[in-house]
């Protein structure tokens, strides 16, 4: 079975399916990430059972199509603007043969839109140093734009000194309806989608949500 996962990162999840006897192509656009997955997966990529490469899942050319694609975490929210998520799905749904399947797994938006447009979140711990960090997440949402803008503020503070920083970032929200609608465009059908991995039924309230498409 040929897989292609998509945004791979450091190969946490290549190895389970490397160990299950797959064929696997890896494309991911962070280096950094590339080549951890080099150094951790070294002795897969010597017996060729698995190919990484350094691309965006936007816009990429392999020349072949697979049995199955992957793709895991927020990498669509990652994407953060509508259009380009369709391009995405579209190189996708060109690289997979006829009656293949899409895997997306992702987090369920509505579990955390529940909560309101806004919230923050503060965490503190203390390291062995005896260092306390405050972590504060700022997380807010556009629902004109659908996307929303997290700032995560790191205080690192001791008896000597303080050290202060932030991070802003912007990500969009991937809607079910979306996905419906983006699989439809691109030649894919929606066979089944979860709320987890137990496979429950996806409502607002499920921590998950996973689809399953198939290539028409």
């Amino acid at each position: 079975m040929e897989v292609l996962e998509l945004a791979s990162g450091s190969g946490r999840f290549s190895i389970n399916l490397l160990e299950k006897g797959a064929q696997v192509t890896g494309i991911e656009i962070d280096a950094g990430m590339l080549n951890q997955a080099r150094v951790k997966l070294s002795d897969w990529l010597k017996k060729g059972q698995l190919e990484l490469i350094h691309g965006d899942i936007r816009r990429f050319e392999l020349k072949r199509q697979f049995d199955i694609a992957f793709l895991s975490g927020e990498v669509l929210g990652e994407i953060s603007e509508v259009e380009d998520r369709y391009r995405a799905f579209q190189c996708i749904s060109t690289h997979l043969k006829p009656g293949a399947r899409l895997l997306i797994i992702t987090d369920n938006p509505g579990y955390y839109l529940q909560g309101g447009y806004r919230r923050t979140i503060t965490r503190s711990r203390q390291l062995p140093d005896g260092n306390l960090v405050k972590m504060t997440e700022d997380r807010s949402y556009d629902p004109i734009g659908m996307y929303q803008m997290t700032i995560l503020q790191y205080l690192v503070s001791s008896k000597e000194s303080c050290f202060h920083f932030s991070h802003p970032r912007k990500t969009g929200i991937v809607l079910p309806n979306e996905i419906r609608l983006q699989a439809h465009l691109t030649g894919f059908r929606l066979v089944a989608e979860y709320g987890n991995y137990q496979r429950d039924e996806l409502l607002p309230s499920s921590p998950r949500a996973i689809y399953i498409l198939e290539k028409s």
